[in-house]
Parts: structure tokens; sequence; C-alpha cells
């Protein structure tokens, strides 16, 4: 038996018998040379009985109420502790690679007996995979056992719903999305955009999901999708009207890639599964209801850089791209265009792939140069009483942007050799046009601006960039630059 320590620290203090006198937490209690154990013990008992507690340090001086049974305290390790999606992932991750047997074997579960959780084509143990995912989420901690907590409806299979999965019962009697879309498929949707409703009025008749942004329901063949651009930035969720009158809405996944798990593969599957996508403005309390879409057939999705949660580290993130059933609005709201200015790392040389990339500043010198050239600007910019920007998961992938009473300065960093300076020079126009054409298509009054690491030994660069309107720029000329764009 593997005890848990608090309940132990808060055994009888006379002598109880039952105190284990061989393990705990796996270990010898005779190998507590470090004191962990009296150090918790002694916190646990300050905790509970102030001052008076403090002297008290371990076993058999442990005070409390509650006499150990040689089981775990409910309470102390919660199954509602399980909060993350990646730790859910992580631990079906160990059930692959260990085999259904060793899995089971290594932390003491049975086959499903009620529900198993669904990840693409496979399933697994969703008892099992909840109580080790605790482990994944809490470096450290041992997973759950069974004795721990309890599977079922009200337990493992809520759980996994809040956090997006699909779970069916495995003899598909119980829970299953097929059948439950047979029992409600008659049930009519009697919203209509525009309409206001209290979301948990929305998911108490139509079902899914109170917490998520994406919330497929088992109860009818909807998904819903929620917006809210006063709490999506914070998680890298740009969401936005696209000129073409598609809604651009960013997948499910605060931190880390997203996958085409749980309420992203339902999105993704949407058609197939024969659901309908909901998309309602606002996350919580009264939400308004926007209408009924379907992916792109064209351009169902793709792949963009965004923010982590509370972070400016990058990650991947799915862009759905999803089209109104009815018509689009008439009016599309503009959005501002660039993010906070991310200050790049000069000193990080990834690692080359192959085979090797044609733009030198994507490797080696290179990128080290076009990161230095980039932070320099953004000082320079910023001393200015400027506000440098990046580009956010929707703009084009300029390297810096700043206002300039109307006009939105956009630039291209490139770094430049006796031997690349040519094919620099074509590659950063080219790139610049590239980002001037998409924003002058979204409404932007755009100068761009190509911003290279040394003058060009041919003035030919200079007068071909000013032919198309582009303002070629480098060190040296960084005052006259700002001096003309708003410095």
């Amino acid at each position: 038996m593997l005890y848990d320590v608090d309940t132990a620290c808060r055994a009888s203090a006379s002598g109880n018998p039952a105190w284990p006198p061989a393990t705990y937490l796996g270990r010898s209690s005779d190998l507590d040379k470090d004191g962990v154990l009296a150090e918790r013990c002694r916190k646990i008992n300050e905790d509970d009985h102030g001052a008076a507690g403090a002297g008290l340090t371990g076993p058999p001086g442990c005070w409390g109420a509650r006499a150990f049974r040689g089981e775990p305290k409910l309470g102390t390790r919660r199954l509602s502790d399980v909060t993350d999606s990646a730790a859910i992932i992580a631990a079906a991750a160990e059930y692959d690679e260990l085999g259904e047997e060793t899995f089971h074997k290594r932390y003491g579960f049975g086959r499903a007996r009620s529900y198993e959780l669904y990840l693409g084509d496979r399933r697994y143990p969703s008892k099992a995979i909840v109580g080790v995912a605790y482990s994944k989420q809490y470096p450290g901690e041992r997973a759950l056992t069974a004795s721990e907590f309890s599977g079922g409806e009200k337990t493992v299979l809520s759980l996994l719903e809040k956090l997006g999965f699909t779970v069916a019962n495995p003899e598909g009697l119980q829970g299953s999305f097929e059948q439950s879309r047979l029992s409600t498929s008659a049930k009519e949707w009697h919203l209509v955009p525009g309409e206001i409703i209290k979301r948990t009025e929305l998911h108490a008749q139509y079902g899914g999901s109170g917490q998520d942004g994406v919330s497929p329901s088992r109860q009818s063949a909807n998904v819903f999708l929620f917006t809210d651009p006063r709490s999506g930035s914070r998680h890298g969720y740009e969401d936005e009207w696209d000129t073409d009158g598609s809604f651009l809405y960013t997948g499910r996944g605060q931190r880390g890639d997203q996958q085409f798990v749980s309420g992203n593969k339902a999105i993704r599957d949407h058609a197939e599964d024969g659901r309908a996508l909901r998309l309602f403005e606002g996350a919580g309390g009264f939400v308004t209801y926007v209408g009924e879409f379907v992916l792109d057939d064209v351009q169902p999705y793709q792949y963009a850089m965004a923010a982590q949660t509370d972070s400016d580290k990058l990650r991947k993130v799915i862009i759905f791209r999803l089209r109104p059933v009815s018509s689009p609005p008439t009016s599309l709201p503009k959005k501002d265009l660039g993010a906070p200015y991310r200050h790049q790392d000069e000193l990080v040389l990834p690692k080359l792939s192959e085979p090797r990339s044609p733009d030198p500043d994507s490797y080696g010198r290179g990128l080290s140069a076009h990161r230095r050239l980039q932070n320099l600007l953004a000082a320079h910019v910023k001393d200015s009483g400027l506000t440098p920007l990046s580009p956010s998961v929707h703009d084009p992938d300029f390297d810096l942007a700043w206002h300039a009473g109307s006009k939105m300065v956009v630039v291209e960093v490139k770094s430049l050799t006796a031997a690349n300076q040519v094919r620099q020079l074509r590659m950063g126009l080219g790139q610049v046009l590239d980002y001037t054409d998409t924003l002058t298509t979204r409404g932007e009054d755009v100068s761009p601006v190509l911003y290279v690491e040394g003058k060009p030994r041919e003035h030919r660069w200079i007068d071909l960039a000013a032919k198309y309107d582009v303002t070629l720029a480098w060190p040296e000329s960084a005052n006259h630059l700002l001096y003309r764009m708003g410095g």
C-alpha cells in the first residue's frame, strides 16, 4: 500500500496502531533521514491546531481526529485537480507506449467497465487514464489509484467532457454520441442569430460543457463554439471576421502546440459526424448566438503561431475557416493590426534541417544578424516615442510595425553579406510587397519598409524599391527613416 503523507500525519496521536510501520509513499519510514515527513507533519499540525501543534513533528506525535485506516484520504488528492487536457493526452501516450497489460499492471487499474475515452480512432480506459493524468499534470506526484476515486458518469465522464474529450460506453449501450444523437435529433434548434441566452440554459437544453470554448454536445448534434476577445487574447485566441465573409476561429488548447483531439477534432469532423457548428459571442453568463457555420471546403484550417496563456512563448495553433450557413454579416468589424513587440533571442540558433532553407535569415549567422537588426530597430522605434509591434496570429509574418499617424509602417528585416546581397534584396522586396498587398486588402494604409544590414552596393536597388513605394533603409539611415515615418 502506498500511504498518503497528509493522512498519516493526521493519524491519532495516541500510538495509533494503523501507523504504517514499513512504507509511506513507496519508501521505508525509517528512511526519513532528511526530515521530509517530520516537516510535513509539523506544518499540518500547525495548520490544524495553531502554534500549539507546531512542536509536534511526526509519528507518534502527530495530532488529528481522523484515524488512519490504510486508505488514502479522499480530498488530499482529488480527481477534480486534473484540469489540463495535455495531461490526459500524455497519459494516453504512455498507455500506447506500454501497452494495455503493462499499463494496467503498473498503475493497478482494470479494463474499462463503463466508459472509454476516444482519441482519434483509438479507445482508452477512461478511469485509468484520468488517474495517471494526475501524475502528468503534477510531476513528482504519484498517479491517483483506483481506490482514491470512483469512475462513472458523474466523475470521470463529467471531467473528461469538461475538458472537451469524447467518452463512450464500450458496448455502445450508454453514453455514446451516436445513440444520444438519435435520441435527441428530433429536438429542433430554436435560436436565431442575434438572440441572447444564458449559457447555462443553452447547455441545459442542448448539452455540452459550460466551461470550454469548444463544447461538443452528447445530447444533441451540435458543436458549440464561443468567441470572446476580452478573455481570448490572453490565451492566444485571436478570432476575427475575414474580408471574404468567413470567420477565423482559433482552435482549443492554451499551452503547447494544438492537436486534432477533443474539441478540435469535433470541429474538423463535424460534417462527417453530422454535427452543426454553432457560434456564440461571449464566454460565460449571457452569450449571443451568431449563427450556424460549416468548415470552408477549400481551406478548412491553417496553422499559425500564437502566444501561450499569459506568456510570450510561441506555440502552433489551428485556425479554422468557418463559413456561415446563412448570409455573412453586411459589415465586418475591423481588427487592430499587430500585437505587442516580442523581443527576439539573438543567441538561439535553431538546428539546421535538411534540405537547407533558401532563406539565410532562418539559420546560422544570418539568423543572429537578422534578430539583432530587428531588436535594434525596435528599440530605436521605442526611443522615438512610438510603439513597436509584432504580427498577431492573423497578420502576415512581417518582422516589425508601428503606427505613423493614419498609416501603418510595416518592416521586413534582412541580413546582408557580399555573397547573398542580391538574393536577400530580391526576397525582401517580394515579402514586404506581399505584406502590403494583404494588409491593403484588409483596409490598412501601409508604408512598406525593407530594412537591411548595410547600404546596398548598387544604387539601383534603392531606385527599384522606390518604384514600388518601398522605403529601403539600413542602420545608418534609421534616424532619417523614423523622422519621415512618425519619429
